[in-house]
């Protein structure tokens, strides 16, 4: 069974402790952290890359196409 805690109850002193130093971590660290906040230092990755151009939907049609005749060609073939 388990130990139900009310939260009317006054923390103790080692509480109240534990709790500011660990805010007091968390706004040091997230002062840090918002220059970047995504964790990369440059977007040099993405250079050289190109953006999706309008003829994406015909690519992605013609694989569902494609997956299509797949999967009636094995339907039809089994049952031959």
């Amino acid at each position: 069974m388990g130990l139900y805690v009310r939260n009317n109850e006054q923390k103790s002193k080692l509480q109240e402790k534990v709790a500011s130093d660990l805010r007091e971590k968390m706004h040091s660290k997230s002062k840090l952290d918002n220059d970047t906040p995504d964790g990369l230092d440059d977007s040099g990755y993405i250079e050289g890359t190109k953006q999706t151009t309008s003829f994406a939907w015909i690519w992605i049609a013609l694989i569902a196409f494609f997956v299509i005749i797949a999967i009636l060609a094995i339907i039809l073939g089994v049952n031959k």
